[in-house]
C-alpha cells in the first residue's frame, strides 16, 4: 500500500456481537456509521472486506451530520460550474453533434438491439475544464463522458455526474447504486492536462437521495437516507432524513 497515503484502517465488527444497537439505532443513521465502507480502490490496488466487516475511511475525507436548515442554506448558494445549455445543443434524429474547435464530435443513438443499446443525452459543458458532458444509457448501466472542446476526443468516463470543486482542483462523483444498495464515491484531482483518480469507495450505511453539491466553503453536501430505510413500502425513494457535510482532507 502506498505509504504516502497513510490510510488508517479501523476494522469494526458490526454483526458478530461486538456492537449492540437498539431497535431505534437500527433504523437511525448513526454518526459512527457515516464513514463505513465495504470496498475501496486506491490507484491500482483494490481492497474488499467481508460482509460483517467495514472500514473507516478517514485519510481522504471527513463526513459529519448536519441539520436540515444548514443544508438548505448551503444549497441556496451552491457552486455549479456546469453550463446546462441543453436548449442550444439538441439531438436531431438520434444524433448529437458537438462543435469542437478542431473537430465535430458526434454521438449516434442505437435504440434497436437490446444488449447493445446506447441512448445519448447532452448534459452541458464544463467551461473551466474545456469539456462537453454527454450521458449514455446502456442496457443495464450508464456513464457520463467528458469530451475535449478542442480535439473532440472523449477524455474521461464517469459512473455519475462529476462535480467540480470551488477550488477547481477536485472532482467528486457521488452516486447511489440500487443494485448493491450502497453509495459510490470517487474523488479525482484536477491537474493542468489530466484528471487523476484519488480513491473510489462504496459506503454501505447510507444512500444518496438527491444530487449533491459543492458550497462556497469548499465542502460537499448531500441529502441521504439510511440504506435500510431508503425505500418506502411502495418502493419509492423516501424524502431525505439526513444531511451530510463531506470535507476533503488535504
Amino acid at each position: 500500500m502506498n505509504n504516502l497515503l497513510k490510510l488508517n484502517f479501523v476494522l469494526i465488527f458490526l454483526l458478530n456481537g461486538n456492537c449492540s444497537f437498539s431497535q431505534e439505532d437500527r433504523t437511525r443513521l448513526l454518526a459512527e456509521e457515516l464513514n463505513l465502507i465495504n470496498d475501496l480502490v486506491i490507484g491500482d490496488s483494490a481492497y474488499f472486506f467481508e460482509e460483517n466487516e467495514t472500514v473507516e475511511l478517514t485519510d481522504f475525507i471527513r463526513i459529519e451530520l448536519i441539520d436540515s436548515l444548514t443544508y438548505a442554506a448551503k444549497k441556496k448558494a451552491k457552486i455549479d460550474f456546469i453550463t446546462r445549455d441543453t436548449s442550444v445543443i439538441r439531438k436531431i434524429d438520434g444524433l448529437i453533434s458537438l462543435p469542437c474547435k478542431n473537430a465535430l464530435a458526434t454521438f449516434k443513438d442505437n435504440p434497436v438491439e437490446v444488449e447493445s443499446i446506447a441512448i445519448h443525452t447532452y448534459v452541458g459543458q464544463l467551461k473551466a475544464l474545456n469539456k462537453f458532458i454527454v450521458q449514455t444509457m446502456y442496457w443495464e448501466e450508464y456513464d457520463f463522458k467528458f469530451i475535449d472542446k478542442t480535439t473532440g476526443d472523449t477524455t474521461n468516463y464517469f459512473t455519475g455526474i462529476p462535480l467540480l470543486s470551488p477550488s477547481k482542483k477536485h472532482l467528486i462523483e457521488l452516486t447511489e447504486n440500487v443494485y448493491s444498495m450502497t453509495t459510490e464515491i470517487s474523488l479525482f484531482t484536477v491537474k493542468k492536462n489530466s484528471i487523476e483518480p484519488v480513491f473510489f469507495a462504496n459506503f454501505c450505511k447510507w444512500m444518496l437521495a438527491e444530487e449533491g453539491f459543492w458550497a462556497k466553503d469548499g465542502n460537499f453536501y448531500a441529502a441521504v437516507n439510511k440504506t435500510t430505510e431508503f425505500y418506502t413500502a411502495s418502493g419509492d425513494v423516501r424524502k431525505p432524513n439526513y444531511f451530510l457535510k463531506i470535507e476533503l482532507k488535504h
